[in-house]
């Protein structure tokens, strides 16, 4: 463990182990491994705005198995994504990247426009 990841560690002290060892492997994978800076690939962006938007220019977006690929290509040190996705490719994608699951947002869905937000 580099001095500088048992720093940012420690300021994590009181956090139970499970969040400092997921914090670990986070600081400890990608191409910034052990320098205490960190990369996330966070997917979620589609579907709060609507897939078609965000993946009809490139259609393996649609596949959340692309997105685990994609992070590891780049070197990141995680991904983040909905837990649907997280799902979709954790046993095929286990070992090669942390991952992190976001809560779910609550999206809308009406038959006509949607109403105006106070």
């Amino acid at each position: 463990m580099t001095d500088r990841v048992r720093e940012i560690l420690s300021w994590y002290a009181s956090d139970n182990p499970g969040t400092l060892t997921n914090l670990y492997r986070m600081l400890n994978h990608g191409r910034l491994a052990g320098t205490g800076k960190m990369v996330m690939l966070p997917v979620d962006q589609g579907f709060e705005h609507g897939p078609a938007r965000s993946f009809a220019p490139n259609p393996a977006g649609y596949d959340p198995r692309y997105h685990f690929q994609l992070a590891i290509d780049a070197g990141c040190n995680a991904y983040a994504a909905p837990l649907g996705f997280i799902e979709a490719g954790a046993a095929e994608f286990a070992g090669q990247i942390p991952s992190s699951s976001r809560p779910t947002t609550r999206i809308r869905c009406t038959a006509g426009p949607i109403p105006s937000q106070p």
